[in-house]
């Protein structure tokens, strides 16, 4: 009897622990078939919605700036680099070899990895000089902001030449030049580049094509005035009359002679002093009369008033009339 009641219990626990495996083992399966479902759905989704894959575009390999390229900086193997741009941005100007690029001077300013163009560079073995005419000479002056258009000009752009200066307490602006190249200037990409801050001191400086009168006007305006440049059309030829302009000419005629009445306001002279009329020298005495001219000649007497001529075919006879004057006398 008790072996037999000990195997009916072995075989009762046997029982139990079996049928606690294979609960366990459903919820697992289930759990890695609702996994297996989940993703197969997202499959599916992502198949659903997925965008047709973009055609290859062909694409070409150029020569472009490995850093900036500062104006009048000539090109070095280390300022360039191979870059690949879509084909429909590619043109003729670009260049597909660095020693077509190295070796030349730039005309403008070149950003880091912009694509180089032949317009950017003077042309193989040459150098500003080769942009000039016979007379024309290459100054450079440095001027304010405002004196440079905001930065606006580019080579081959034309501009006329203002300068405000002080006489006699008293200002004047001018045009000192007319019609004059640009050759160099700093553009308003150079001043936003990552090399601003090394090349301040270049900012505000344009290179002009000048005429050898024009470099000593402009030369001396830098010195005793305020110079800066207005932008002209390229196209445009004519050449207006300018007188120049004074602090009358920002007033209108009525507002004259209030000024002048007004004086002197709060301590500042509204107009200018009249000027200063210096006294004339004083002449010598005139030499004295000779007696022989003090007494007039006598009026002659009996003059003829009128001569009437009469002709009477080739017959010419003379008519005096005597003065009516004298004949009273």
């Amino acid at each position: 009897m008790p072996q037999i009641v000990s195997t009916e219990r072995n075989a009762k626990v046997s029982a139990k622990s079996g049928g606690g495996q294979g609960r366990g083992g459903n919820s697992t399966n289930t759990l890695i078939g609702i996994l297996l479902a989940v993703l197969v759905v997202v499959g599916l989704v992502r198949m659903l919605t997925a965008k047709p894959a973009a055609p290859d575009i062909p694409r070409a390999k150029v020569v472009a700036a490995a850093r900036d390229i500062q104006p009048g900086m000539r090109v070095g193997f280390a300022d360039v680099r191979y870059i690949d741009i879509p084909q429909e941005y590619a043109n003729q100007a670009m260049f597909d070899k660095t020693n077509q690029v190295v070796g030349r001077i730039s005309t403008i300013f070149i950003p880091e990895r912009n694509p180089i163009e032949n317009g950017y560079l003077h042309p193989v073995n040459k150098t500003l000089s080769h942009s000039l005419e016979n007379h024309e000479r290459a100054l450079t002056i440095k001027l304010t902001e405002e004196g440079l258009v905001d930065h606006q000009l580019f080579p081959g752009d034309r501009v006329d030449v203002l300068v405000t200066s002080t006489k006699n307490g008293r200002k004047y602006t001018k045009t000192i030049c007319k019609n004059v190249k640009v050759l160099m200037a700093a553009t308003r990409d150079m001043l936003s580049s990552n090399g601003a801050a090394r090349n301040s001191r270049n900012q505000n400086r344009v290179t002009l094509a000048v005429l050898p009168d024009q470099a000593e006007l402009i030369t001396h305006a830098e010195q005793v005035g305020t110079p800066r440049l207005i932008l002209r059309n390229r196209l445009a030829t004519n050449t207006p009359k300018v007188y120049g302009a004074s602090e009358e000419d920002l007033l209108p005629e009525s507002a004259h002679p209030a000024v002048a009445t007004a004086g002197v306001q709060n301590g500042t002279s509204l107009i200018a002093p009249p000027p200063v009329i210096e006294p004339i020298l004083s002449l010598p005495d005139l030499p004295p009369v000779p007696p022989q001219l003090q007494q007039l000649p006598a009026a002659v007497k009996n003059s003829v008033g009128w001569v009437v001529e009469v002709f009477t075919g080739s017959k010419k006879e003379i008519h005096e009339f005597p003065n009516q004057s004298s004949t009273a006398n």
